[in-house]
């Protein structure tokens, strides 16, 4: 492999020669900048290692490198001020190697820093830095701590996108300049595969400081078209639209021990796809536009969203909860499980958990509480359970568990509170083994039927309109329904008692 080298203490004219284009060529091991040029041999070696020892001035010029070189960085060596265009290119060296220049072109560099280039302190710096990535070289690529400002446009929404075969840490913060845009994305994968983003920065939006009044799509972090993406550790917020966003044809996506907080539409959606992870994230203050929901499984005409999995989530003071949504023209929704999550302190009335248009939904270990609206929200949904939570509906709210058009619904060791009824509608419906502390079981203007009561403490009134359903093994304190019954048709009652 020949080596040539490029010094910037040479001659004005022979800098000149080497960025107009003029013949450069390295003939010996390795050869000085002023030979090469006045020898007359060109810059079109390829597979030739290219040395830096000096500060090389480019002027504004763009130095275009030939296939398979490598551009090697001694110790001072550094180029700044104009662009460079790599061709397969490698880099080796160590420290500050850039300054105000725009890369372009395919690189092959495994290792990348914002610690390789001296300033970064312009608009879209950070696109210089990814410029380096390459889908088929496994990239690491490190964010230093620091802001990183990033603009986007209407002709380039997205200013930093990430490919296959990437490993993005972000330490810093990438903050996003305020615009009037319906739709940007501070960060995308987009039609990419094997990406992880972690790290303990944040992607900050401007919410707060958008220019303009429509649109909800502005996104912190936007992945389309992708498969095993894992997102961990960061903090997102600020948004016009949602944190993060999964759209319908992604699978296999991961989002863990993030904090996502004020954006105005959503903390998560996720418009789609498969096999999609939530864990151990914190989602706080969303509001601005509806949903305005924690997170909001809710796929696009006829898409469909499956195997979702949310786990030790914790949505505090945002309008909403946890909600699925089924109900654009041929979307399904189905094969979402919500385990051990927190909703409380919800700003607005609507629900901590909320199943439309859905179906295979297991509820496990969680809770709801300190909260302005219904518990759980059940309607036109089949296959749902509920089990093992502590519910807690708020003040004056009519339901603790709304229960309408469903088919299939058990509701099973739990404890559930309110001021008024458990349940709107009990018709078809499994209640086993819970705690229900609430002025009614059910609203008393409809009758219950196809009911399965068993094993529950039931404190406070309960529906005496009920037929073919099976009552037993219970504990009630309401007297007047123990005595009632015995007169009750077509109902199956044994080993009920009465406690004080």
């Amino acid at each position: 492999m020949k080596k040539i080298s490029l010094y910037s203490g040479v001659p004005a004219l022979v800098l000149f020669a080497l960025l107009a284009g003029y013949p450069l060529r390295g003939e010996s091991p390795e050869t000085d900048l002023a030979e090469t040029v006045l020898s007359s041999s060109s810059l079109d070696k390829p597979n030739s290692v290219y040395t830096v020892d000096q500060v090389l001035d480019l002027a504004g010029k763009t130095l275009v490198l030939p296939k398979g070189s490598i551009l090697q960085f001694k110790s001072g060596g550094m180029l700044r001020n104009g662009a460079v265009v790599g061709d397969y290119t490698s880099i080796s060296g160590s420290g500050v190697l850039f300054d105000r220049v725009k890369l372009s072109g395919t690189w092959a560099v495994p290792n990348i820093s914002t610690a390789m280039f001296k300033d970064l302190s312009y608009d879209n710096s950070l696109q210089d830095v990814f410029a380096l990535l390459n889908d088929g070289v496994d990239n690491t690529l490190v964010i230093e701590k620091g802001d990183y400002w990033v603009k986007a446009e209407k002709n380039a929404i997205a200013p930093l996108n990430v490919g296959s075969n990437n490993t993005i840490v972000i330490d810093g913060n990438i903050r996003l300049r305020p615009n009037d845009l319906q739709r940007s994305y501070a960060l995308r994968v987009i039609d990419a595969t094997n990406v992880m983003i972690s790290g303990t920065g944040s992607v900050v939006g401007e919410k707060d400081q958008h220019l303009g009044e429509d649109g909800e799509w502005g996104m912190g972090i936007y992945i389309a078209n992708s498969s095993n993406v894992v997102v961990d550790g960061l903090s997102v917020s600020n948004c016009w639209g949602d944190c993060i966003t999964t759209t319908s044809t992604c699978s296999d996506v991961i989002i863990r021990n993030c904090t996502l907080s004020n954006a105005r539409r959503q903390g998560i959606s996720i418009c789609g796809g498969r096999n999609v992870t939530v864990k151990n994230c914190l989602i706080t203050d969303i509001s601005g536009t509806a949903p305005e929901y924690g997170i909001d499984i809710e796929p696009d005409g006829g898409k469909a969203a499956s195997n979702i999995i949310l786990d030790g989530v914790e949505v505090r003071r945002c309008k909403g909860g946890i909600m699925t949504y089924g109900g654009a023209k041929d979307a399904s929704v189905s094969g979402i499980q919500v385990i051990n999550c927190v909703v409380d302190s919800l700003s607005g009335s609507k629900h901590a958990y909320s199943f439309e248009k859905s179906s295979d939904i297991i509820v496990d270990n969680c809770k709801a509480f300190d909260n302005k609206g219904i518990g759980v929200h059940i309607l036109n949904s089949k296959n749902v359970t509920v089990r093992n939570s502590n519910l807690r509906s708020g003040p004056r709210v009519w339901w603790t568990i709304y229960t309408k058009n469903y088919e299939n619904v058990r509701i099973e060791g739990n404890t559930l509170e309110g001021e008024r009824y458990a349940f709107e509608y009990l018709t078809d419906l499994v209640l086993k083994d819970n705690v229900i502390k609430c002025g009614n079981l059910s609203n008393p203007n409809y009758p219950a039927t196809g009911v399965e009561i068993v094993g529950n403490r039931i404190d406070g009134k309960i529906v005496h309109r009920i037929s073919d359903s099976v009552i037993r093994k219970n504990e009630f304190t309401d007297n007047s329904f123990v005595n009632t019954l015995k007169t009750l048709q077509r109902v199956s009652s044994e080993s009920n008692i009465l406690s004080k």
